[in-house]
């Protein structure tokens, strides 16, 4: 395969990349797919972020993910290039995905095969087969929902949270997804086998959202995977594409902090002084990003509003809330309550809207008061916001 090779001259946008993980080696690689000239900054000694390989005295250590439950998302990466995965990795699918044991010696194989999955669960409580099935079809649910209709969505404005609302309503995701297991398992063991899931990212599943039980169906659909030689042949196998395109992961550059203008990022500034222009700043952990919880800052802070038109939304959201059941829509509307229960976001958007969100507990008046606290999110937009449509951050 011929490289692609740039003269000092090339006026192309440059997009400067923050970190050396997973997420900025795969965004560097998009952005040069796309036409951007790329430069990728990395504080530690080399690259990989929290798939930082160590190694002493002869041994290699992972300090970050050690399966793969997604590998298209990696392979789209290696064609966006003109190349094949396997030509950097061997991934390798596990059988079984899990083993599963306990202090009394038992052990719970956990697989992608239904028949397999059904037999392990029979062995310890056959009386659960059927709250299996119902486990089974609700983490199908949360697997349309969550990973085929919301993992791409940014959640970088008010109405993106709005518009996700209903979603987490079927989905239930202010449950716990021990909560959700327990609402279909009886045996304590089986309990803990199918949502154990977070504690591979360092979560606790009595306080994980039930919408991780996605991972059961991702799971069952694409394979759990193992990289030999460890993930870190994943890092070296993307930072191979990049230099292949010419793009160099700048390692021992620290950056201090992301430079904007006129409420643009302009560049980089690193830890020796230096700046760095650019067109676009790519960073996996930016002071001020718009996560849902960052917007409702910005909207008790008075800093900045949202300008987006809502009656789009609103009007989706109606649509949606039709066919919820009533015990659906009484979750949502006191979800939303929950939210909106803040004195500082009360002082923002009025002691009005305040009392509308206590009403939300009545289903009968749910509609009518989710229409007027749009309304009063829409007014206060009209009284002085910023008219762009984002969330903008004080230069």
């Amino acid at each position: 395969m011929l490289k692609r090779t740039y003269l000092p001259s090339d006026d192309r946008p440059i997009a400067v990349v923050i970190g050396s993980g997973f997420g900025g080696l795969a965004a560097a690689i998009r952005l040069s797919h796309k036409g951007y000239r790329v430069k990728v900054f990395e504080k530690l000694d080399k690259p990989g972020g929290r798939a930082y390989v160590h190694e002493r005295d002869g041994y290699t250590f992972d300090a970050g993910p050690t399966i793969i439950t997604a590998p298209f998302l990696l392979e789209e990466l290696w064609e966006l290039c003109g190349e094949k995965l396997e030509t950097d990795v061997d991934l390798r699918l596990m059988d079984p995905f899990y083993r599963i044991r306990f202090d009394d010696g038992s052990h719970f194989d956990y697989t992608g095969d239904l028949k397999r999955m059904r037999d392990e669960v029979a062995k310890f409580s056959p009386a659960d087969l059927p709250g299996y099935d119902r486990f089974l079809a609700e983490a199908e649910k949360c697997y349309q929902l969550g990973f085929k209709e919301l993992s791409n969505v940014a959640f970088d404005s008010l109405s993106d949270l709005f518009e996700a609302f209903p979603s987490m309503v079927k989905m239930k995701a202010w449950e716990s997804i021990y909560t959700l297991v327990a609402r279909h398992l009886k045996n304590d063991k089986l309990r803990q086998v199918m949502s154990f899931h977070p504690l591979l990212i360092g979560g606790n599943p009595f306080s994980v959202t039930a919408v991780y039980s996605l991972i059961n169906s991702l799971e069952r659909k694409h394979g759990v995977f193992s990289a030999m030689g460890g993930t870190g042949s994943l890092i070296k196998g993307l930072v191979r594409l990049l230099a292949d395109v010419g793009v160099d992961v700048q390692c021992n550059q620290e950056v201090k902090r992301i430079e904007v203008r006129d409420g643009k990022a302009v560049g980089i500034t690193l830890a020796d002084g230096n700046f760095v222009p650019a067109d676009i700043v790519v960073s996996p952990r930016v002071k001020g990003n718009n996560t849902p919880m960052k917007i409702y800052s910005y909207l008790h802070s008075g800093k900045a509003l949202l300008a987006t038109d809502l009656a789009t939304h609103r009007q989706v959201l109606d649509e949606e809330i039709s066919v919820l059941a009533p015990a659906e829509a009484t979750g949502f509307a006191a979800g939303l309550r929950t939210l909106l229960d803040n004195p500082r976001l009360r002082k923002t958007i009025g002691e009005n809207a305040q009392r509308r969100a206590e009403a939300l507990y009545t289903l009968s008046a749910f509609e009518t008061q989710l229409a007027a606290l749009y309304d009063e999110v829409r007014v206060r937009v009209s009284e002085g916001g910023p008219q762009d449509g984002v969330v903008q951050e004080e230069a």
